[in-house]
């Protein structure tokens, strides 16, 4: 009822008959609501679509440029290096497999009697 007074007062200060208004309003309605729906596609769309254009086939960007070459001074002191490198792996000494069951055992514990002669006999009653 408020809408329509409203509606009223718009079209007595315009001089325009409140069915134009009406018609306009709907037509604002509509045409906002048909803006948004499509708004809202369009989006979805790219949302959608973006996937797929970051895997096309364009080649990718150069690298950064490949290192200047090394002079044989570089060269040198780089075979220096690794040669140290596998004479100080060579020094370690090797250790024994770890045992760390080792003290809880002994290496000499006497071995589990076998079967004995004794025949073993039930008593009670059998639990099944």
């Amino acid at each position: 009822m408020r809408d329509i007074a409203h509606l009223d007062r718009i079209s007595a200060v315009r001089s325009i008959s409140v069915r134009d208004v009406l018609i306009v309003a709907y037509a604002v309605k509509f045409l906002g609501a048909f803006w948004m729906r499509t708004i809202y596609a369009v989006l979805a769309f790219c949302i959608l679509i973006a996937p797929a254009l970051g895997q096309s086939q364009n080649k990718a960007p150069p690298g950064p440029p490949p290192p200047p070459a090394k002079s044989q001074k570089e060269i040198q002191a780089e075979k220096t290096a690794q040669d140290a490198y596998e004479n100080s792996l060579r020094n370690i000494p090797d250790k024994p497999p770890a045992d760390p069951w080792g003290t809880a055992r002994s290496l000499d514990a006497p071995k589990v009697a076998t079967k004995s002669g004794a025949k073993r006999t039930k008593t009670g009653s059998d639990p099944n």
